[in-house]
């Protein structure tokens, strides 16, 4: 028989003796015989002495070492065997781990097998051979599932440019709040300054608050300013604008709209710009206009307010040319007509005076035949025609260094309209004149020309100027169209103020 098939039946007797409860055969007669017999004869069993222990325990032991190696190859099957039914699962490092146990249902943990029980040592018989205990055999291992293909790695993305790699942004710190950087509003510049009288102090103070400062070349009129004069004082309000005043008043506005709050004395306002809005108030009394001449002097709690030339309203109720009225918060009183003395108020006399502006009003009422082309009426020439306006006027006007006209005019069915001035008797009546094309038709404008601008009639003298010194007599209006008319309200001859000079 072979050793392997003997091994095999020990195991199995073991087993069923150990497993089953089958009685194991006593087979110590047989072996003592043995022992003490020569080969070949076979003596009966001796009578054990008394106290001695059955020869039995070699079995005793191999079944406990069975018993181990079974315990030890179940152990090492029960930790390599997947847990719950599910297979290993990798992970990103391509490494297979157990899955974590189910805790609805623990399986108890196999503990680690006792050390080997050994029997109590016995000294053998002389020369008795200790059969060869048989090794346990291993349970076959489960075959390992294979491992899942590692997932692909991941493609790299598209290189950044050169330039972007080599020199990043840099970061731009950040401000904390307290430190945000507050940046002043602009002021908002709503007039400018073009000539005070002689000997007259100009103050001004940005806020009711401040100190008041005496003014400069270099300060202009801002919003939300104060300003105090004591004699009369000629601003520019933008395009054809103007305001002179004495004594102390307050400009806020923009571009679009401009108020003058007066505290003291007068102001008198010459506005014939319909882009701006104007407004002129004494607490709660106050009216407004766009196309306006007028001048209003504090009374009390009231303003006195006149009008010189077109029309100003309050609450809704008109004052028009040539009347004055006392005005409240509750509006205008009733109004009276001026006639001659509509120009009799002291700061237009001296504006009239004092700023050398010349201005003929076209009133029919004198009656002297001044107006030689054109129809006047209610203080309006109207004419038709190319020769449609003419006027002598009340004296010589001498031209001075800056010096302008300017007419208040509106033109229908003309694409220009011509100026010009004759000369006295001295200047053999020279006609000196300006051209203004692409002129605005239907609506109310005031045409400003320097009269250096004027240029001699004639093929000798086509291209001489009107100059500084020279006198004239008449002015003059043409149109460009036999079928065009024109409405003339007013003609003023002046010099153009610069600060500074």
């Amino acid at each position: 028989m072979a050793r392997s098939e003997r091994k095999e039946r020990l195991i199995e007797q073991m087993l069923s003796e150990k497993l089953g409860g089958k009685s194991p055969p006593d087979l110590s007669s047989r072996i003592l015989q043995s022992l003490d017999q020569p080969a070949g004869r076979v003596l009966a069993a001796r009578p054990l002495h008394a106290g001695a222990r059955p020869a039995s325990w070699r079995s005793v032991a191999a079944s406990v070492a069975l018993v181990g190696a079974v315990g030890i190859a179940a152990a090492v099957f029960l930790l390599n065997m997947p847990r719950n039914g599910t297979t290993p699962v990798a992970d990103s490092n391509r490494s297979t781990k157990p899955a974590l146990p189910d805790q609805s249902d623990p399986k108890p943990v196999p503990q680690k097998p006792e050390p080997e029980m050994r029997a109590p040592e016995q000294q053998p018989e002389p020369d008795a051979p200790i059969p060869e205990m048989p090794k346990p055999v291993p349970e076959p291992q489960p075959k390992p599932e294979p491992e899942p293909e590692p997932a692909p790695a991941p493609q790299p993305g598209p290189e950044k440019p050169r330039e972007d790699v080599e020199n990043p942004p840099e970061p731009k710190p950040e401000r904390p709040p307290t430190e945000a950087p507050v940046e002043p509003s602009k002021a908002v510049v709503v007039a400018q300054m073009l000539q005070m009288t002689d000997g007259a102090k100009l103050a001004f103070k940005r806020n009711e608050a401040d100190r008041w400062e005496e003014w400069t070349a270099e300060t202009q009129v801002e919003s939300g300013m104060f300003l105090r004069a004591r004699k009369p004082v000629a601003l520019s309000a933008g395009g054809n604008a103007r305001v002179y005043f004495n004594g102390e008043l307050r400009f806020t506005g923009d571009e679009s709209a401009l108020s003058i709050e007066l505290f003291t004395e007068a102001v008198y306002v010459e506005a014939y710009a319909p882009e701006r809005t104007f407004t002129v108030s004494r607490g709660d009394a106050s009216f407004n206009f766009r196309e306006a001449e007028v001048v209003a002097e504090k009374s009390g709690l009231k303003l006195n307010v006149t009008c010189l030339g077109g029309e100003v309203s309050s609450g809704g109720v008109a004052l028009a040319a040539g009347w004055s009225a006392s005005l409240s918060e509750k509006g205008f009183a009733k109004p009276k007509e001026e006639g001659d003395k509509l120009r009799a108020h002291t700061l237009v006399i001296a504006v009239d005076t004092i700023f050398r502006l010349v201005r003929d009003e076209l009133d029919d009422e004198r009656g002297d035949g001044r107006i030689y082309l054109g129809v006047a009426e209610n203080g309006i020439v109207t004419g038709t025609g190319k020769q449609c306006f003419g006027v002598t006027l009340t004296e010589p006007y001498s031209v001075r260094d800056n010096a302008y006209v300017r007419v208040r005019m509106r033109v229908r069915g003309s694409q220009g309209v011509s100026i010009g001035v004759k000369g006295d008797e001295a200047a053999d009546w020279q006609y000196f004149q300006h051209h203004t094309n692409h002129i605005l038709n239907d609506k109310w404008i005031t045409l400003k020309v320097p009269l250096h601008d004027l240029k001699v009639e004639g093929k000798a003298d086509k291209a001489k100027p009107l100059a500084t010194g020279q006198a004239f007599t008449a002015f003059q209006v043409v149109l460009w169209d036999e079928k065009a008319t024109i409405e003339i309200d007013w003609i003023e001859f002046g010099i153009d103020p610069k600060w500074g000079e």
